[in-house]
């Protein structure tokens, strides 16, 4: 899929999403595998002209959907501080018009039918440190004890976490993971100045749960619910206070 053949697809979304920008390629993604050993490492050489990942973005910026040769992203960002989150809901079916945009996109091109091998589903939260019982990592994610063996070592300047879960489909078999990734940093939060945030990241990949569309739209609905109980689950009570979480 080339360059003419990505542009093409704005001919189909440029009422709702005007305007178009090319950014540098995102990197290959490694497909999750779940055979014992060591993760296995590889690299290429390629002769092969780098394209352009396009960006299409609606009116604010708030949409983006992003596509380059090996993937389909949809994107919500907050561009103003009273922007509520939709929730996932309401992408749902605009992601999957997208996907089936681009499923005829290539019929019609005469580039095949699309194959799809991997799915991702990603959250990112920014929790304001200040809102953090002793503003450490202990306080929001309720795996992580910040003690230490004996009393030599202080305390830390900051601590980075990542974890991450297998997630079981039919009969227990792996279908995908969900990881988790806490980052202390300094982000600027629309209508506020910058300051220093817990970076929760959760995202879920794995493989499509059958074939064509419906298989890649069953595994994102697995992989949000993963998220959000994955979330409630690795969270601590205290921070489940300050957010005044609901139990359902």
């Amino acid at each position: 899929m080339g360059v003419v053949e990505l542009a093409g697809l704005w001919e189909r979304w440029r009422d709702e999403l005007p305007e178009i920008q090319e950014q540098p390629t995102l990197p290959p993604v490694a497909i999750e595998s779940f055979e014992p050993g060591p993760t296995p490492f590889s690299f290429q050489f390629t002769t092969e002209v780098s394209l352009p990942r396009l960006w299409f973005l609606a009116p604010g910026g708030g949409t983006l959907v992003q596509v380059q040769r090996d993937r389909l992203v949809h994107n919500w960002r907050q561009t103003a501080a009273d922007q509520p989150y939709p929730r996932y809901a309401h992408f749902r079916p605009i992601f999957a018009d997208r996907l089936s945009d681009l499923v005829d996109h290539l019929e019609k091109h005469d580039m095949g039918k699309l194959q799809p091998v991997q799915c991702e589903v990603t959250y990112i939260n920014h929790i304001p440190l200040d809102t953090v019982p002793n503003r450490t990592l202990a306080g929001v994610l309720a795996p992580w004890s910040e003690t230490n063996s004996d009393q030599f070592l202080p305390g830390p300047e900051d601590v980075r976490a990542t974890v991450r879960y297998q997630i079981p489909g039919p009969g227990g078999t792996p279908v995908g993971r969900l990881y988790v990734s806490a980052d202390p940093v300094w982000a600027t939060v629309p209508g506020h100045p910058p300051s220093e945030v817990l970076l929760l990241q959760l995202f879920c990949r794995g493989r499509p749960l059958g074939p064509g569309i419906g298989g890649v739209l069953d595994f994102c609905d697995l992989a949000h619910e993963w998220i959000v109980r994955g979330f409630a689950s690795i969270t601590t009570p205290e921070m489940h206070t300050v957010w005044r979480r609901k139990v359902v």
